[in-house]
């Protein structure tokens, strides 16, 4: 076994940063816990200017199943995108007791893998790649728990993480549908471009998209086709929960932004973070609540938030109002329910 093979396993500062099945190999890159920490995405963002290694990935897959009990527990943050879901990621992450990784590129390697290839031979492979991809993930530094924030892009990584003993704990947070085509509107032509991909990308994974024709497609508005995508997750989420697994909770962004200490207090207990009265005074000291999530140098606090929501909604709530109410006409013979808070019930903590 090469050196770089078993560090992989050793070493949490060999961070796996992408998997190619098809050529057979595995990518690793030299980094720090606090490298880690500060990274708002572990995505090609983040390898961009670092060394990357490769390694056979045969030689990890076989070490992987020859060690396979030896995997440490994983707990997930899958999310609708634009719910918060990287400030709470961030909250998470206190030195000493935990880590929390962010949209990790490898996974959506995984995931898209899962998207190509269907059938027995393509299910096994898929299933020792997440397998060997969440332990890798898993990698403690000293006695930390991990937490790991997917891409949403991901999200059909959730059910078949669930059936991995190394997932500790599912958590689906989500933000309601109004607040989610505000966010879009408010990436501008950007925001617009990535729900478009976003909804090539689920056809493989949502019935509801998969059964929309090109020409149906064509003729949807920015607003609409990003509708379509907050449905097609909520429905993936909804299933998710409605499952008898005490491992999956579900909550929404606006929960968590009104009750942060309960929210981060619940969030820990359900991870398994050993984090105290004093870990959650110092996430409040940090002002993690009062900066703009992805870049931390940048004050964002609630009255910003307010401000920007009116001055978006002054310019788009018409194109908005008129996206909402295509959805329900169009979903009405399915409609998506409301999902509860089940890490923390707002009347339990008001």
């Amino acid at each position: 076994m090469s050196l770089d093979t078993a560090g992989l396993f050793e070493q949490p500062e060999r961070f796996a940063c992408g998997v190619h099945p098809e050529h057979g190999k595995l990518d690793w890159t030299e980094t720090t816990r606090e490298e880690l920490d500060n990274a708002a995405f572990l995505d090609e963002r983040f390898v961009e200017s670092r060394s990357v290694h490769e390694v056979d990935l045969r030689a990890v897959l076989a070490y992987h199943d020859e060690h396979a009990n030896q995997a440490g527990n994983v707990g997930y943050i899958f999310h609708t995108s634009f719910c918060c879901s990287t400030l709470l990621a961030r909250c998470l992450s206190v030195r000493g007791a935990s880590l929390a990784l962010k949209e990790p590129s490898i996974l959506l390697d995984v995931a898209n893998f899962r998207r190509r290839h269907s059938g027995a031979a393509g299910d096994e492979q898929f299933t020792r790649l997440l397998s060997l991809t969440a332990r890798l993930l898993g990698k403690r530094f000293g006695d930390e728990s991990v937490v790991v924030k997917p891409t949403n892009t991901a999200n059909n990584l959730a059910a078949p993480l669930l059936a991995l003993p190394s997932t500790s704990a599912v958590l689906l947070l989500y933000g309601e549908l109004r607040d989610f085509l505000v966010s879009v509107a408010k990436y501008g032509t950007k925001g617009r471009s990535f729900f478009r991909r976003l909804f090539r990308i689920l056809r493989y994974d949502v019935d509801t998209i998969r059964n929309t024709s090109p020409e149906e497609a064509m003729v949807l508005t920015d607003l609409q086709m990003a509708a379509t995508v907050w449905y097609g997750q909520m429905r993936m989420f909804q299933q998710l929960a409605l499952r008898s697994d005490q491992r999956v909770r579900s909550l929404s962004s606006e929960t968590f932004l009104n009750n942060p200490r309960e929210t981060l207090e619940a969030a820990a207990g359900f991870f398994g973070l050993s984090l105290t009265d004093e870990s959650f005074d110092q996430i409040e000291e940090r002002g993690l609540l009062g900066r703009d999530s992805k870049f931390e140098d940048r004050f964002y606090d609630a009255s910003q938030r307010l401000a920007d929501r009116r001055e978006l909604e002054r310019n788009y709530g018409a194109e908005i109002d008129e996206a909402i109410a295509w959805l329900n006409e169009s979903t009405r013979q399915a409609p998506v329910g409301d999902l509860p808070n089940t890490l923390c019930p707002v009347e339990r903590i008001q």
